[in-house]
């Protein structure tokens, strides 16, 4: 009778190991399926956590992780053509769970703030019809014309949206750019006079008439955009001027991969430690974003494990 009894218990542990099994196979392979439809976005990436956030590349994901974003909930889109169908994928499994989204959203030529805003009203929109939600609209941040919200506490639910609006350069006073992106944000702290200062010294920029810092600035922003100019080579983009500082503080003669990426990291984490106050400023939108969709950034403390892992891999001062 003993024998008997285990043996059905057996039977019994087996098929609900096996139901289980089979219920969790189902469900990986639906939302197999789904992704497949949608265009074969990655199944590894699929989130069902509370918090999401879209950026349109790496260095987005970079400045996040230095502000103290977790790097799991930051979705690299690759572009933001490829944004809509993050979101149509990624963001229905967190719907049940209080979600909060952020947008980090570039603007090209051509493009403006109300087309943008426009065009992830109707995706968000779409998420909210299963909760029989009305139509919601983004309104704009009272402090940031470039920030805008969306709260709807009947859904609990919360979106942010950050259009790109880099500060203005005092060396590039005037000059108009094609896209605002956040390359802009990235120029604007590497001009930082203390951020010049450290990359004039591991660079070991000399000069007879003027200081290391200035010599670079002028090198920048004047003397090799006068030169392009003279030849007619038109300096429109952020990425230009990234490029010159990039040669100009001998940072491309270190033999490495994703120059631009790496150097973006560089410049975020030194404006970090050296030019705390200017970091701050500059990033206060993105920060007041995070916290709307209630992340805590690490504006304040170092966030270490980030900055060891970046000074192993970006540091200026190793030399092939």
């Amino acid at each position: 009778m003993r024998k008997e009894s285990s043996f059905r218990m057996t039977i019994w542990r087996n098929y609900n190991y096996n139901h289980t099994h089979c219920i969790l196979n189902g469900i990986i392979l639906y939302y197999q399926e789904i992704l497949v439809c949608v265009g074969g976005v990655d199944f590894d990436r699929l989130f069902f956590g509370r918090h999401l956030v879209f950026v349109e590349g790496k260095t987005e994901m970079d400045l996040l992780k230095i502000m103290g974003c977790p790097e799991k909930i930051i979705m690299d889109c690759g572009g933001k053509t490829n944004m809509p169908t993050e979101i149509k994928v990624l963001m229905p499994p967190c719907m049940d769970n209080d979600p909060r989204m952020l947008i980090l959203r570039d603007k090209d030529g051509g493009e403006n703030n109300v087309s943008i805003i426009q065009s992830f009203e109707h995706h968000i929109n779409n998420l909210l019809k299963e909760s029989e939600t009305p139509r919601q609209t983004f309104q704009q941040h009272r402090d940031f014309e470039n920030l805008y919200t969306m709260d709807v506490p009947d859904a609990n639910f919360r979106a942010a949206l950050h259009i790109a609006a880099p500060p203005s350069i005092e060396d590039l006073y005037g000059k108009q750019f094609v896209s605002e992106t956040i390359d802009g944000y990235i120029l604007a702290l590497a001009m930082n006079g203390n951020v010049l200062k450290e990359f004039a010294k591991r660079a070991k920029i000399t000069s007879n008439d003027i200081n290391p810092e200035d010599a670079l600035r002028w090198a920048v922003c004047k003397g090799v955009p006068g030169v392009a100019d003279k030849a007619e080579i038109t300096f429109d983009q952020t990425k230009d001027y990234l490029g010159v500082y990039m040669a100009m503080s001998k940072f491309l003669t270190v033999k490495r991969s994703e120059n631009e990426d790496v150097f973006s990291g560089i410049v975020i984490n030194m404006a970090k430690k050296h030019a705390r106050d200017k970091f701050q400023e500059t990033f206060r939108s993105v920060s007041t974003a995070l916290k709307f969709i209630e992340i805590g950034p690490k504006m304040e403390d170092r966030d270490e494990s980030t900055e060891k892992r970046l000074e192993s891999r970006l540091s200026l001062s190793d030399r092939p």
